[in-house]
């Protein structure tokens, strides 16, 4: 009787602790394969491969950019967006909407040269639109943080760039 007890005991506080860890499955027929995430933030191991945390079907809102030496935020009464869908990036990039292809390999990330509507804003709103825009465009790598932010890690004019956005 303990030892029904026991195996009772220990299937549950495996499946307590399995059920706190980020986990990756898929369908094999009618079997469920269920693997814990690696320990990078982006990824997930799933049958010995490394699976990255997918942009598409996602939504943004940029809160920060720039270098090491020069952070910024949005300027005030602004919004800068992104939503990822079947390749495609599109949002608000302050004063205009924007759209542009993107690639992802791993956590590689490649954004083409976004077409963007032609409205006019004021001198600093147009200059922070086409910084973002500049930013998006030298795009090098991406990836989704523990507490779902996105962190789009780029080089322009030489100097290494973050920008970090929260979940929509």
């Amino acid at each position: 009787m303990i030892r029904k007890h026991q195996y009772k005991i220990t299937l549950i506080l495996l499946s307590a602790c399995f059920l706190c860890l980020p986990i990756a499955y898929r369908s094999e027929g009618a079997k469920l394969a269920i693997a814990a995430s690696n320990p990078t933030e982006n990824s997930a191991v799933f049958n010995g491969k490394i699976m990255q945390r997918s942009l598409n079907g996602t939504s943004w809102t940029l809160v920060s950019w720039g270098t090491a030496n020069a952070r910024s935020s949005p300027l005030r009464n602004t919004r800068i967006t992104a939503q990822f869908t079947n390749n495609t990036m599109s949002g608000l990039a302050s004063c205009n909407n924007y759209n542009a292809s993107y690639q992802t390999n791993g956590n590689n990330l490649t954004v083409n040269s976004p077409a963007t509507t032609r409205k006019a804003c004021s001198p600093d709103i147009m200059r922070q639109e086409s910084e973002y825009l500049a930013a998006l465009q030298s795009a090098q790598r991406y990836r989704i943080t523990n507490n779902n932010q996105l962190q789009i890690f780029y080089r322009v004019n030489g100097s290494r760039g973050l920008m970090t956005f929260r979940q929509q």
